[in-house]
Protein backbone atom coordinates (compact mmCIF):
# COMPACT_ATOMS: atom_id res chain seq x y z
CA UNK A 1 0.00 0.00 0.00
CA UNK A 2 1.72 3.45 -1.03
CA UNK A 3 0.32 6.90 -1.31
CA UNK A 4 1.15 8.29 -4.37
CA UNK A 5 0.24 11.96 -3.22
CA UNK A 6 3.40 14.23 -3.47
CA UNK A 7 3.61 14.46 0.57
CA UNK A 8 4.37 11.85 3.07
CA UNK A 9 3.51 13.37 5.76
CA UNK A 10 2.17 16.79 6.69
CA UNK A 11 3.79 19.66 5.36
CA UNK A 12 5.38 22.23 7.60
CA UNK A 13 4.53 24.89 5.22
CA UNK A 14 1.23 24.00 5.01
CA UNK A 15 0.86 26.90 2.65
CA UNK A 16 2.66 25.33 -0.30
CA UNK A 17 0.24 21.66 0.12
CA UNK A 18 -2.51 21.41 -1.74
CA UNK A 19 -6.21 20.22 -0.60
CA UNK A 20 -6.16 17.55 -3.10
CA UNK A 21 -2.53 16.18 -2.05
CA UNK A 22 -3.99 16.75 1.80
CA UNK A 23 -6.90 14.35 1.13
CA UNK A 24 -5.28 11.91 -0.46
CA UNK A 25 -2.56 11.32 1.90
CA UNK A 26 -5.55 11.17 4.57
CA UNK A 27 -7.27 8.57 2.20
CA UNK A 28 -3.67 6.47 2.45
CA UNK A 29 -3.62 6.65 6.55
CA UNK A 30 -7.52 5.75 6.51
CA UNK A 31 -6.46 2.56 4.62
CA UNK A 32 -3.30 1.89 6.41
CA UNK A 33 -4.93 2.03 10.07
CA UNK A 34 -7.88 -0.31 8.59
CA UNK A 35 -5.32 -2.78 7.25
CA UNK A 36 -4.34 -3.33 10.87
CA UNK A 37 -1.00 -3.76 9.85
CA UNK A 38 0.53 -0.65 11.97
CA UNK A 39 2.39 -0.89 15.34
CA UNK A 40 0.23 0.81 18.13
CA UNK A 41 3.42 3.87 18.08
CA UNK A 42 2.49 4.19 14.25
CA UNK A 43 -1.05 4.29 14.94
CA UNK A 44 -0.87 7.04 17.21
CA UNK A 45 1.65 8.65 14.76
CA UNK A 46 -1.17 8.35 11.96
CA UNK A 47 -4.25 9.48 13.93
CA UNK A 48 -2.20 12.82 15.00
CA UNK A 49 -1.00 12.97 11.39
CA UNK A 50 -4.76 12.71 10.44
CA UNK A 51 -6.17 15.05 12.66
CA UNK A 52 -3.66 17.71 11.48
CA UNK A 53 -4.85 16.99 7.81
CA UNK A 54 -8.57 16.84 8.60
CA UNK A 55 -7.98 20.57 10.22
CA UNK A 56 -5.90 21.67 7.15
CA UNK A 57 -8.87 20.10 4.47
CA UNK A 58 -11.27 21.64 6.82
CA UNK A 59 -9.88 25.19 7.24
CA UNK A 60 -9.47 25.29 3.03
CA UNK A 61 -13.22 24.72 2.88
CA UNK A 62 -14.44 27.51 4.68
CA UNK A 63 -11.68 29.43 2.71
CA UNK A 64 -13.36 28.72 -0.38
CA UNK A 65 -17.01 28.92 1.10
CA UNK A 66 -16.20 32.40 2.04
CA UNK A 67 -15.51 32.95 -1.63
CA UNK A 68 -18.80 31.59 -3.14
CA UNK A 69 -21.24 33.27 -4.35
CA UNK A 70 -24.86 32.43 -5.54
CA UNK A 71 -26.08 34.41 -9.16
CA UNK A 72 -29.69 34.77 -8.52
CA UNK A 73 -32.13 35.43 -11.55
CA UNK A 74 -34.41 37.99 -10.90
CA UNK A 75 -37.11 39.79 -12.75
CA UNK A 76 -34.94 42.85 -13.20
CA UNK A 77 -32.01 41.05 -14.28
CA UNK A 78 -29.28 39.12 -11.56
CA UNK A 79 -28.98 39.64 -8.09
CA UNK A 80 -24.93 38.60 -6.65
CA UNK A 81 -25.03 37.67 -2.86
CA UNK A 82 -22.83 35.27 -0.48
CA UNK A 83 -23.40 31.82 -0.12
CA UNK A 84 -25.19 30.94 3.07
CA UNK A 85 -24.99 27.17 4.30
CA UNK A 86 -28.13 28.17 6.67
CA UNK A 87 -30.11 29.63 3.61
CA UNK A 88 -28.90 26.50 1.45
CA UNK A 89 -30.36 23.91 4.40
CA UNK A 90 -33.47 25.27 4.84
CA UNK A 91 -34.33 24.91 1.04
CA UNK A 92 -34.22 21.93 1.27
Amino acid sequence: MECNCSIDKLSVNQKEQSFEDALERLEYIVEKLEAEEVSLEETISLFDEGRNLINFCNKKLEEVKHKVEIVLKTKTGFDIKPFSEEEDLEEK
